[in-house]
Formats: C-alpha cells, structure tokens, sequence
C-alpha cells in the first residue's frame, strides 16, 4: 500500500493544486487538514504529518496561493483571501469522502481556517488553532489602508520590506539576546536555524499581499464570525508561552 500520494485539484478559477496525502492504514481513518502558516510552506510540515500517520489518521498538506510551488512568491491578487479559503473547501469535498475531518491550522493558517468554519462549516469535526490571536478589527483596517497605499503607488506586485519589519520584525523586539531576526520563531534554534537557510521560507511579501491578509483578518477578528460557527464544533487552542 502506498501511503503518501500526490493528487492535483482545479481551483475555482482554474489553477492547479497540489495535494499531498499521507495516508493512514485504515481507509475510514479520520482526516487531518494542516494550513501553513505565512511566509512559509507545506513541506516544513512532513514531520509533522509522519507522525500523525503513525497515530492512525490521514493527514493533507497543500501551499496556499503566494507560497510554495505556487507563484509569484509572496503575492497574492486582489481577491485571492476568499480563493485560499474556497482552496481548502475544495480539497474538502473532492477528498473526504465522508470521513471525519480535523483542520489545523498555524498562524496566518489558523486564520484561515476561522473563515473556513464560517464559510463551509459542514465538513468539520474538529478545529486546531496553532498561534493564532484576536485583535480588534481597527488594527488591521489600519493595516489594509496603508497596504492598499503602498499598492496603488505601484507596489502590488513588490515586495515590501517595510511591512514586514512593521510585523514580524516587531515579534523579535520581544526576544533577549536575539541571535538572528528570526529567533520569534520557536525556542528551538534547529527549527529557526532550518527555516532561515530555506528559500521558500521568510521572504518578504508584496503590498498586495498584506491587503488581502489584512482583509481577512478584519473578517475572522469580527465577532459575528463566531456566529456562523457550529455551536457544537470542539475548538482547541495553544500556542508558544509568549
């Protein structure tokens, strides 16, 4: 039995997403859907997904749009939030098949799948939310106003090292005695070490990026989100002490 695969899905405007499956032994065996986290990509996942396939579940991994194998690096087009949570719903209803699904998701991955319980509710069992936060939505509309300015003065499509250091550069602030920009990572310096010498890793995103990020965080930090959540729907939450 092959127990990792690799199955190509059309998205709903005509791109094509590569999925990689990890399956469990048992077919019935329930389903965990892993969402990266930003400025990363899936394949720092396959630890992770070996591990819950030798615990008996089937576990999914796929690049959202801007990362990975899916260019351009770092962009996204006006639009593109609500196509990156019609991506996961897709992979959704051409796998699944009926089994139990778990979606997991970490950092900009966990606010992914919040609109993904408010837009497409019915396949899920459970939600994983890995580093995720609440603030309110006047933050980010600020956000999304100066990336849209940045966007319209023909930065789009550019990266922006000013947004960046606007975000993550500020998490290492917090750090004593940082060793590298990215030490607000993890704890583990094998981990921060791995993701600085990979390429498809820590870039610098586009102003257009940042405004449709910004745009759906505006949306999942509403509170009438919650609303549209299953009352039943067991939510897990953690992340790092700090």
């Amino acid at each position: 039995m092959t127990l990792t695969s690799q199955h190509k899905i059309d998205t709903v405007d005509g791109q094509s997403l590569s999925v990689t499956v990890y399956s469990a032994q048992e077919s019935d065996a329930p389903v965990i859907q892993v969402l990266h986290g930003m400025a990363e990509h899936a394949g720092r996942y396959h630890d992770v997904a070996q591990r819950l396939q030798a615990a008996g579940f089937t576990v999914w991994l796929h690049n959202h749009r801007g990362h990975g194998e899916r260019t351009p690096l770092g962009h996204l087009a006006k639009g593109d939030w609500a196509r990156i949570v019609d991506d996961v719903a897709r992979i959704q209803s051409t796998l699944l098949g009926g089994r139990k699904l778990i979606l997991f998701g970490h950092s900009m991955g966990s606010f992914i799948a919040r609109d993904v319980a408010s837009r497409y509710p019915d396949n899920l069992t459970a939600l994983v939310l890995s580093g995720s936060n609440a603030e309110h939505a006047g933050i980010f509309r600020v956000g999304r106003l100066v990336s849209a300015l940045l966007a319209t003065l023909g930065g789009a499509d550019k990266p922006s090292a000013l947004l960046t250091q606007l975000s993550f550069g500020s998490f290492n602030k917090a750090i004593q005695d940082a060793k590298t920009p990215s030490d607000w990572l993890s704890r583990d310096a094998a981990q921060v070490n791995a993701y600085i010498a990979d390429p498809l890793c820590g870039f610098d995103c586009t102003a257009g990026f940042w405004r449709e990020f910004f745009t759906g965080l505006i949306r999942v930090n509403s509170p009438s989100i919650f609303r549209d959540w299953p009352a039943s729907l067991p939510v897990f939450l953690f992340s790092g002490s700090d």
